[in-house]
């Protein structure tokens, strides 16, 4: 909306929208993408004309505003099937008539000639509103139609979710999360990337630009401070429900009660993977994601522990690390991240991995599940601790740990060595396994 928009800006855009409506309209009951384009113009000039109403100093201007207002809400509870209140003022007293002088006939002519024109587009616009009514109960949707309907509505509003228009906290109880967690992350960004198309003028296609926008949009909600004006207390309803439904009284993924959720995401995994991978790895790349997330993102709100707030987002970046076929990341989950993280945290994080790349000329791993570093020859005998059985090799000149390395996993290792270049060895494995590059974090 422009500030310097006029009244016969406005008209013009009016008449332009109304001849397309009389159109087109037939189009828009099986066509939800023009329909959805041309409600946002409609929404343009209405938003316009409300701003006019309250402007204006004219009341013939006022009379054509409302009149219009008027219009349109009509055409919008008719043939888009979507209400639509126009906020009409009453006029002010400080309107203006026009002032008294004789119209000559030629004025009068041109006067007459607009009201026929505006009388002859409200009987056809109302016209069409019958036939449109008509058209659409005779028009009726399958079971796959309104199943798609219904998730798509969903997908919008976990997208509203994650950009705070639908706030988490303010605007959700805990009966609703499921909502959330119906909706991939992937769904999210692709209305997102198409949102932006939509709003590009011409809608040049950008398909690869457009979703990289789109996942940058979101990326941002992780460090955006206005949406994680709460409290500690305001995590507790989340936390319960975490606990209630997913973990046991330690704290770890209960496999009972985590069941339904291992499925999900492993058959998501599966067919992610091009349905060819053995159900055994289906299943333990969904395990290793859910504990990343569950078991650590409590703690990470609770204690505001930088360690656990690492893992929650490494479980992120592990699912994008796998070539992005593993989309099992759910809008519930990217939620809870985007409300209830440190934002200063989660940009030392990403501005630690930046340092690490300027000083060693080169980029940061894009995956959190193997990091690699060079040492002396490893001592064949080495003992691997307790802790580190399944994650920490070394063989050769080439020592490798999967996963995050902990402070306590780090000292572990390092308490078998001798060698000062083997334990400078086993910091930068521990240093480049805690990298978190920004750009793969969601």
């Amino acid at each position: 909306m422009s500030a310097n928009l006029t009244i016969d800006d406005l008209k013009k855009q009016d008449k332009d929208l109304a001849d397309e409506v009389l159109k087109h309209h037939p189009r828009f009951a099986s066509h939800a993408d023009e329909l959805n384009l041309f409600i946002g113009q409609a929404d343009s000039l209405i938003n316009d004309v409300e701003r006019l109403l309250v402007e204006v100093a004219s009341l013939e201007e006022y009379e054509w505003l409302r009149e219009t207002a008027l219009k349109w809400q009509a055409i919008y509870s008719t043939i888009f099937n979507v209400p639509r209140n126009v906020q009409i003022p009453p006029p002010s007293k400080d309107l203006k008539s026009p002032p008294s002088v004789i119209l000559n006939e030629p004025e009068l002519n041109k006067r007459l000639a607009q009201k026929a024109y505006r009388l002859s587009k409200t009987r056809k616009v109302r016209k069409l509103l019958k036939e449109a009514e008509a058209l659409q109960k005779g028009i009726h949707s399958t079971t796959e139609e309104m199943m798609r309907d219904w998730h798509h509505a969903q997908i919008e509003f976990a997208s509203e979710v994650l950009d705070g228009v639908v706030h988490f906290v303010r605007h959700l109880a805990a009966s609703s999360y499921p909502r959330l967690q119906q909706v991939w992350l992937r769904e999210a960004k692709l209305l997102k990337a198409y949102c932006i198309w939509e709003g590009r003028e011409g809608n040049q296609w950008n398909e690869k630009g457009d979703y990289f926008q789109a996942c940058d949009q979101i990326r941002q909600m992780l460090v955006a401070r206005d949406i994680k004006k709460i409290s500690l207390n305001d995590f507790s309803e989340a936390k319960a429900y975490l606990e209630t439904n997913y973990l046991n009284e330690a704290g770890k993924l209960d496999p009972v009660k985590a069941k339904s959720l291992k499925d999900t995401r492993a058959y998501q995994v599966w067919v992610s993977g091009g349905e060819s991978d053995p159900p055994a790895y289906n299943y333990e790349i969904a395990e290793t994601y859910l504990k990343l997330f569950y078991e650590n993102i409590i703690p990470a709100v609770t204690k505001n522990d930088q360690e656990k707030i690492l893992l929650v987002l490494k479980a992120f970046n592990y699912c994008c690390s796998l070539g992005y076929r593993y989309r099992i990341i759910n809008c519930f989950e990217v939620a809870l991240a985007i409300y209830f993280l440190d934002p200063e945290i989660i940009e030392e994080l990403w501005k630690k991995t930046e340092d690490w790349e300027k000083a060693k000329g080169c980029s940061a791993p894009t995956s959190w599940t193997t990091s690699v570093a060079v040492s002396p020859p490893w001592p064949p005998y080495f003992v691997i601790p307790a802790e580190c059985v399944g994650k920490f090799e070394g063989q050769g000149r080439n020592i490798s740990f999967r996963g995050v390395m902990t402070s306590l996993q780090k000292e572990a290792l390092q308490a078998r060595l001798n060698l000062p270049e083997q334990i400078a060895a086993i910091e930068a494995l521990f240093e480049q396994s805690r990298l978190l590059r920004k750009d793969y974090t969601l």
